[in-house]
């Protein structure tokens, strides 16, 4: 049983019925009932967390595929630094479609759908 202090009760809870059961001197099967009928809120949590890593797997694959395709396509741009930064594109799009969407929908889903072979090579990957 959880221990709630009466400071902590009358902040998060206005409701005298919620008060007492969450004392324990209420019924608990009027407690029950009472949860039963509260709405569930929606879960905004998981609609802000698709948007976002959409948006940002959207960005990280045409940025670096287009940084990509600057310096492999012009020959005026192979200096040391512009190679330098062709191998940090390639590194970046390669965790963008490795990592993003295999810890997005597990995240989602509770639980890692794709198998074992899977799960251990994108690990690797990650780790890489």
């Amino acid at each position: 049983m959880e221990t709630f202090t009466i400071h902590d009760m009358l902040i998060n809870s206005t409701d005298l019925s919620k008060i007492l059961c969450n004392f324990g001197i209420r019924n608990i099967s009027d407690c029950e009932s009472e949860r039963d009928l509260s709405p569930e809120p929606k879960d905004i949590n998981q609609t802000v967390r698709i948007i976002l890593y959409s948006l940002i797997f959207l960005l990280s694959v045409v940025g670096n595929s287009l940084i990509i395709a600057v310096l492999v396509r012009n020959r005026r741009m192979r200096t040391v630094t512009n190679l330098f930064l062709l191998s940090l594109a390639v590194s970046d799009l390669l965790v963008s479609l490795v990592c993003i969407p295999f810890t997005l929908i597990p995240n989602l889903m509770k639980d890692f759908i794709f198998g074992t072979g899977i799960c251990k090579l994108v690990m690797y990957f990650m780790g890489m």
